[in-house]
């Protein structure tokens, strides 16, 4: 067409369906009305000026003996495709109308970038040209493009965008696949500055996005601070990789009136799995539901927030949450209770009293490690499987057991040696050790126990938890019982204490619940104010109490498993 075209011509397809074939070696302002199809080759130097082009719905561009396309002042409403018949080109360059729609079509394996100027709502999806259809890295109008939407191939190819530029003025973001082999990964995407809304979608293919990279970053104007809703749906045996093993940054830099509630929506079907990276909302309230997790997993590595507005979990699928972090002191619930596949949760970071309710699936959670806190966690009742509480290691809160099952293949809590040692009241280092003096960091648990009509000598075992029998109303009555002259006095062994430094670990119930607690020994009965000596007896122990397994009548039902059967750093 070129060599026998003038800027004075005008084509005119009229009525129908009409296509156009043309090869540019220079840069031309065609004026065409009423075609529908283009299919462009582009020589060196070649370029389309479409200012004067109307009726326009698909441009098909090729290389020819340059690589680089380049299409300006494109109409709104047109579908660009690069490499449908022959070999793509390797730089796209796409400047549209103002507000401007427009689709690009990727369908062959570029190694340059896609640049798009003045499109307002951008769609780039993957055709089925090429085992691989990408481009090196994505170019948005960051003045522009307040919409984008990236889809994998209809059919079994692979879409690969690289890293995603220019997107200062996205508000809602789509990304999604659907095909078998189809998969979809994009790039690192290091701006959400303006992003509002944004779904991500994974079924029949794999999805992967801001591959290895945080998504936005923790500085003013590039975080999501604006991002209050965040759907995540997986199915038909697909994986959504959304920032997983890095960060995704919301309200994160400034503490402001206009705090960001960031609602997430997590659904998993049919063998599928979602795994989102770590959430930083410092400053902003964060809401999670996953009461639909019916595929393989879904997992988030870990939250950073101000305050829980609810986080609830349902399901048969396997949960991961990793550490949650709050700075409110308003009290959270973590609601497991329809969950069916097992829970993982770490709360460690809160800074409130938590509650985590859990269901029929085992459960693995890691307790507050505030030392002024209460951690609560409620088990599925009668639920027959092996739930795991981890006590902080580095401090630990107050912890209550609901539901609590005690058969050697049942509930365990396991006990931090440094969390028990946070809680100490001795005046000097309170250090954890076994009845006898010896350092106890993780060593096994071993239970000796004292008995109104047995009082316990120590040297006579080698025992890690101090087992109280008989019913005591208070830690306060437990003391005076172990104490000189009490009912379950202890007598000491050569250096089996030593006065304001030694704890025990200690159990023992009311009657109605048991108690887990340590017992700092304060002065014992010999004249030296250092080690015990043989025959001594404790003078003076306070006991906190750390642990209350509510429901759990009797000490004696204890095994050592049920205390994880050895301690935890």
């Amino acid at each position: 067409m070129v060599a026998n075209y003038t800027t004075g011509d005008t084509i005119d397809g009229g009525a129908g369906t009409d296509t156009i074939s043309m090869t540019l070696g220079t840069t031309i302002a065609a004026s065409i009305s009423a075609v529908e199809t283009y299919t462009i080759t582009y020589n060196t130097g070649g370029g389309l000026n479409a200012s004067s082009i109307t009726g326009a719905s698909t441009m098909n561009v090729l290389a020819g003996t340059g690589t680089l396309a380049t299409i300006t002042n494109l109409m709104t409403g047109v579908t660009v495709a690069n490499g449908t018949t022959a070999a793509e080109a390797e730089t796209i360059t796409i400047d549209t109308v103002a507000d401007a729609t427009l689709t690009v079509k990727l369908n062959d394996a570029a190694s340059g970038a896609l640049t798009i100027t003045d499109a307002a709502t951008v769609t780039i999806t993957g055709e089925d040209g090429d085992l691989t259809t990408s481009v090196a890295n994505t170019v948005l109008d960051s003045s522009d493009t307040t919409s984008l939407t990236i889809a994998g191939a209809d059919a079994a190819y692979a879409v690969s965008l690289g890293a995603v530029t220019g997107q200062g003025s996205v508000a809602t973001l789509a990304a999604s696949t659907s095909t078998s082999s189809g998969t979809l990964t994009v790039g690192a995407y290091a701006d959400v500055g303006e992003l509002t809304s944004a779904t991500f979608t994974a079924s029949n293919a794999n999805l992967t996005f801001s591959t290895g990279a945080n998504i936005g970053t923790d500085s003013d104007g590039s975080e999501g601070e604006s991002l209050a809703t965040v759907t995540v749906s997986t199915s038909n045996s697909a994986t959504l990789d959304l920032g997983d093993g890095k960060t995704i940054f919301l309200d994160s830099v400034s503490d402001s009136t206009t705090d960001l509630t960031s609602t997430w929506s997590i659904t998993t079907a049919s063998s599928s799995t979602a795994n989102i990276g770590g959430i930083d909302n410092t400053y902003g309230i964060t809401t999670i539901d996953a009461s639909n997790n019916n595929g393989t997993a879904m997992s988030i590595d870990s939250i950073t927030t101000a305050s829980i507005g609810s986080i609830t979990l349902g399901g048969s699928g396997t949960f991961a949450i990793g550490a949650i972090t709050t700075t409110s002191s308003t009290a959270a619930t973590i609601d497991a209770t329809n969950a069916a596949g097992t829970v993982n949760v770490n709360v460690s970071g809160m800074n409130s009293n938590a509650t985590v309710n859990t269901g029929t699936g085992a459960a693995t959670i890691t307790t507050v490690a505030d030392t002024s806190l209460t951690t609560t966690v409620a088990l599925g009742s009668g639920n027959e499987t092996t739930d795991q509480i981890i006590m902080s290691t580095t401090a630990t809160s107050d912890v209550v057991l609901k539901n609590f099952e005690t058969a050697a293949a049942d509930d365990a809590i396991d006990l931090s040696n440094a969390g028990i040692e946070s809680r100490g009241t001795g005046d000097g280092s309170n250090t954890l050790q076994s009845l006898d003096g010896a350092a106890l960091t993780t060593g096994n648990v071993i239970f000796q126990t004292t008995t109104a009509a047995s009082n316990l000598d120590v040297d006579l075992g080698n025992g890690t938890v101090l087992i109280v029998e008989g019913d005591h109303a208070s830690a306060q009555l437990v003391e005076q019982a172990l104490e000189t002259g009490g009912t379950h006095e202890i007598t000491l062994g050569t250096a089996s204490t030593t006065e304001g430094i030694t704890n025990w670990v200690i159990a023992w119930d009311d009657g109605t619940n048991t108690y887990i607690g340590v017992g700092a020994i304060e002065n014992d009965s010999g004249a030296d104010g250092i080690a015990s000596n043989n025959d001594e007896t404790i003078t003076d122990i306070e006991i906190t109490t750390l642990v209350t397994i509510e429901g759990l009548a009797d000490v004696g039902d204890l095994v050592a498993a049920n205390l994880g059967g050895a301690f935890i750093a």
